[in-house]
């Protein structure tokens, strides 16, 4: 029988997508597939999927197929009883029906002996879809691949490629959004900042397959079709088949997000060697308005619209599964291991009598969307569900009030209901709401028409450096239990207020616990900001079945390491002054202990431990945090510089690839550092304008920098980087002009 070959496959792709490397093809011709060296070259091995993926834009209007400018180069032996026409064909492995398929191609007369014929296909058509309508939901074809060359005109012969190929292709009706993080108008709406570019865990998560969609009805209509992927969202998430657990122990935040939002760690989140993971509502509220943010219709605006809603206080809540544990399925105590209590507590106890132990949410986010136009948002939720079943979207948010709130407690007559939030929303006017929620509430002080985002603002990097607490309106609350729990961890007599010049490298960190703990590496991860490094190190402790986490951030300034501090302790879904104590030494200038985790600053340095376990972990396990505290702090005091003689990134360019001045559409320019020894691979390149210069993201292994000029506009290139050892953050910027082809042709 005779052998069909690929050699590769190509295509031209117009939207932007972001690799897991970091990396995003700029607009183009790209190989997405080849033969040499399949396992390290465009797949991975792992069934993670592809290292090149692409997105097309969706067609409009419905068709039986779609035209894709997709290329396949191969070999073929054809035999001698073929004649007439061959299409080449393409199907998910293991299934019966045809994806792509190629024209008809003329079969050449036989040769004696046989040779193999070049096969170049340069167009494939794509079964629709969806049947009679071009749907308005995002969508991909994401798998292994098997090839066919078949004789047209006697479809019994058909020859197979042996070897299949990994393809990752989306479709989608707009790039990705950009922003706005802040507007000035109620209007207008703000949106996550994707720099334009599809995070393509996102899409492997949220964007279904085709076969998806059999059964489901209008599906080129906005309210059919949001309702339908935003309720998939929430059965995804739910059904997620590695998930953490809800922090019962702390209710703290483990992926980057405040009570009002903030930059989500999305490859922690989908890391599967991350064992003892948990997550708060917080986390669950981000991952969920991330799926909306991905949706965009023809103009790029959310179908959906969510909002991030943040309620302070919340309340006691009736019997329920909570997110991650399977066991117990009845939960009305939420931070029981907190409580040294019990799960499920008999609901006509008191809960304010102290040895009930049960505790109620003291806040809760969760994200209301719009899942049909004309009528209110709708809640979407995960967290904690009565009956073990999760919000779909079909409540109204008193609806969603009355059904997970235990009004039993909440009765008048029972004298608890200051345990109870309302369901208005706060803003200036009205500052008695206890739902926190854009446009109405205003996170600036000094600015109120300013509408700054409340949610999700970015995912895998650590964005903008926070704001100091004086200027910025965390919700009441929240705000009084970090300055109280700050009052309470500072040293008296702190060290010297300058650089720290340690080398974090996680093998360098861990070494430090030598004679403390055995602390076996599990993954490191870092990101980058303007302003800021942060480090995450996840080990496995020589007691069973300890995790301990350190994050570390590096700053330009000192005073940032406090601001740091503030964003983390406004993680926590608790109020954070209730478990919050000063550590037994003094570390830094500023030090704070929970049961379970340490806080401190050392001069420009912010440091996180957290300890977890799928069991609970007792006060004398715990004390392990306070000798690995100690011995950290006092590496970070050993290593202390002038800021003169502070490790840095050295930012200079080669003298061949200057950042240009001008460039005109179309054209792309690279630019490369001299010296890659000291600087962070994580190190990338930005544009504050993504749509007039594309940024190609991460840097590469040679020091390369690639942008692409897409629109006359003048624009700020920056590249960000970070020590290698010392993580200490730096950018260099430039501002450069793109301009019409005819303006440099004068």
């Amino acid at each position: 029988m005779s052998t069909f070959v690929i050699n590769s496959i190509s295509t031209e792709h117009h939207l932007r997508v972001t690799d897991t490397s970091g990396r995003a093809a700029f607009p183009g011709k790209v190989d997405i597939w080849t033969a040499l060296s399949p396992h390290t070259a465009t797949w991975y091995p792992d069934g993670k999927g592809s290292k090149v993926p692409i997105i097309y834009p969706m067609i409009l209007e419905p068709s039986e197929s779609w035209d894709i400018p997709m290329s396949l180069i191969g070999l073929f032996i054809f035999p001698s009883t073929w004649s007439g026409r061959f299409v080449v064909q393409g199907r998910l492995q293991g299934e019966d029906d045809v994806v792509f398929e190629s024209d008809p191609e003329i079969i050449p007369p036989p040769t004696n002996p046989p040779i193999p014929v070049p096969i170049a296909v340069l167009k494939m058509h794509m079964k629709a879809p969806a049947k009679d309508v071009a749907p308005c939901i995002p969508f991909g074809w994401v798998g292994d691949f098997e090839w066919s060359i078949t004789n047209v005109e006697n479809d019994k012969n058909t020859a197979k490629c042996i070897i299949p190929t990994r393809l990752e292709l989306y479709w989608s009706l707009h790039q990705a959004s950009s922003g706005p993080l802040l507007v000035r108008s109620e209007v207008l709406e703000t949106r996550v900042d994707f720099a334009s570019s599809y995070p393509v865990e996102l899409l492997r998560l949220f964007w279904p397959q085709p076969t998806e969609f059999e059964g489901v009805p209008n599906l080129d209509d906005y309210d059919t079709a949001a309702a339908w992927y935003a309720q998939r969202a929430v059965r995804v998430i739910w059904s997620l088949e590695i998930r953490p657990k809800f922090d019962s122990a702390l209710g703290a935040s483990s992926y980057g997000m405040t009570c009002l939002g903030g930059y989500f760690d999305l490859k922690r989140w989908l890391d599967s060697d991350v064992q003892n993971a948990s997550c708060n509502s917080f986390d669950l509220a981000g991952v969920l308005q991330l799926a909306c943010a991905v949706y965009l219709n023809r103009d790029g605006m959310e179908p959906l619209r969510s909002r991030w809603v943040l309620q302070e206080p919340y309340g006691l809540v009736p019997p329920g599964s909570l997110y991650g544990w399977d066991e117990p399925q009845d939960c009305n105590n939420p931070y029981f291991l907190l409580k040294g209590s019990k799960p499920l507590i008999d609901p006509t106890k008191d809960p304010l009598e102290l040895d009930v132990g049960r505790a109620p949410f003291t806040r809760r986010a969760w994200v209301e969307a719009y899942l049909q136009m004309g009528s209110d948002r709708r809640v979407i939720d995960v967290t904690h569900c009565p009956k073990g079943t999760p919000e779909y979207g079909s409540k109204s948010r008193e609806d969603y009030s009355t059904s997970h709130i235990d009004s039993f407690w909440k009765a008048p007559e029972k004298g608890r209901s200051a345990m109870f939030g309302n369901l208005q929303n706060n803003s200036a006017p009205f500052p008695s709401g206890s739902c926190y929620t854009e446009p109405d509430y205003r996170l600036s002080i000094r600015d109120n028409k300013a509408i700054d985002r409340i949610g999700v603002r970015s995912v895998n990097s650590v964005g903008t450096l926070p704001r100091l607490l004086e200027d910025l309106r965390y919700p009441l609350g929240v705000r009084t239990a970090v300055e109280k729990t700050l009052t309470k961890g500072r040293n008296a007599s702190p060290p010297a207020l300058s650089n720290c010049n340690a080398s974090f490298d996680a093998e360098t960190v861990c070494a430090q616990l030598s004679g403390i703990a055995h602390a076996k590496l599990v993954r490191t991860s870092t990101m980058l900001g303007k302003d800021r490094t942060r480090r995450t190190i996840e080990c496995l402790l020589d007691a069973p079945a300890i995790s301990l986490r350190i994050d570390i951030g590096v700053h330009t300034s000192l005073e940032a390491a406090i601001n740091t501090m503030v964003y983390h302790l406004a993680g926590f879904e608790t109020n954070i002054d209730e478990i919050g104590e000063r550590t037994n030494q003094p570390l830094g200038s500023i030090s704070v202990r929970t049961p379970l985790s340490v806080f401190w600053a050392n001069g420009n340095v912010f440091v996180n431990l957290r300890i977890s376990s799928s069991n609970s972990i007792t006060s004398e396990e715990a004390t392990v945090l306070d000798s690995i505290a100690k011995a950290l702090d006092e590496y970070l005091e050993s290593s202390k510089v002038s800021n003169s003689n502070q490790l840095r990134p050295a930012i200079a360019l080669r003298q061949d690839t200057p950042v240009p001045t001008t460039v005109k559409v179309g054209d792309s320019f690279t630019v490369q550092i001299e010296d890659t020894a000291d600087v962070a691979s994580e190190s990338f390149g930005m544009t504050d304008i993504p749509d007039a210069i594309v940024a190609g993201g991460v840097m590469a292994e040679s020091g390369n920098f690639d942008f692409l000029a897409a629109v006359p506009r003048v624009a700020v290139v920056s590249l960000v980087c970070a020590h290698k050892t010392t993580l200490y953050p730096a950018t260099a910027s430039y501002i450069v002009e793109v301009v019409p082809d005819e303006d440099l042709l004068r």
